[in-house]
C-alpha cells in the first residue's frame, strides 16, 4: 500500500503488518490517500474506478484519480472514495459484483 499524501505525492510504501508501529491511533489518517495494491499483482496494479461503469477493478499502476482512495470514518467503520468518484461515491461491502454506490448511511459503507 502506498500513501499518497495531498496534492497526490508519491509517499512512502508500508507494509500493513508494521502499520500500527507508525500510527498513534489506529487506523487509517484522512488527509492521505492511497493506493490499494495486492500480494500476488504486486505494485504493478492497484485498485481503480471508472467513471462510466462504477465497478472497481484491478488496474496497471498509473497517475490515474481512480487509484487514490480515501478512507473516512463513519461510525465505527470507514467508507472508501476515491479521487476520481469524489466523496459522493463510496465502495460498499459485500456487493456481488462490486460496485461504486452512491455514499449515503448504508452500513456497508
Amino acid at each position: 500500500m502506498t500513501i499518497i499524501s495531498p496534492p497526490y505525492r508519491r509517499g512512502i510504501t508500508i507494509l500493513l503488518a508494521i502499520l500500527p508501529l507508525f500510527v498513534v491511533e489506529p487506523g487509517f489518517d484522512e488527509q492521505y490517500y492511497y493506493r490499494l495494491t495486492n500480494s500476488f499483482l504486486g505494485n504493478a496494479y492497484s485498485l481503480d474506478s471508472t467513471c462510466d461503469k462504477l465497478v472497481p477493478l484491478m488496474a496497471k499502476s498509473s497517475n490515474s484519480a481512480g487509484q487514490y482512495w480515501k478512507f473516512t470514518r463513519a461510525g465505527g467503520c470507514y467508507r472508501m472514495s476515491n479521487v476520481l468518484l469524489g466523496p459522493g461515491y463510496a465502495l460498499p461491502t459485500g456487493s456481488h459484483p462490486p460496485f461504486m454506490a452512491i455514499a449515503g448511511n448504508a452500513s456497508g459503507q
